[in-house]
């Protein structure tokens, strides 16, 4: 066997091992759709107010310091 014929055969055994476990998420069941993606979305929004929230604090660090400055 060569080195191509082994890479693709981990490569395919690979994808087919994803697949069986996509398969069997129960978060990609149809009856549970709608929970995973307001899971999805809830996780999205948490990142987006701790993102902000570190953006804020590091701004009115700033702001802290050049008044400081003055």
């Amino acid at each position: 066997m060569s080195f191509r014929d082994l890479q693709f055969s981990l490569g395919r055994l690979t994808t087919d091992i994803h697949a069986k476990l996509a398969e069997k998420n129960p978060m990609q069941k149809q009856e549970t759709k709608t929970l995973s993606m307001w899971i999805f979305n809830e996780r999205n929004n948490l990142a987006t107010m701790r993102t902000l929230g570190y953006q804020h604090s590091e701004t009115n660090k700033m702001f802290q310091q050049w008044a400081k400055e003055e």
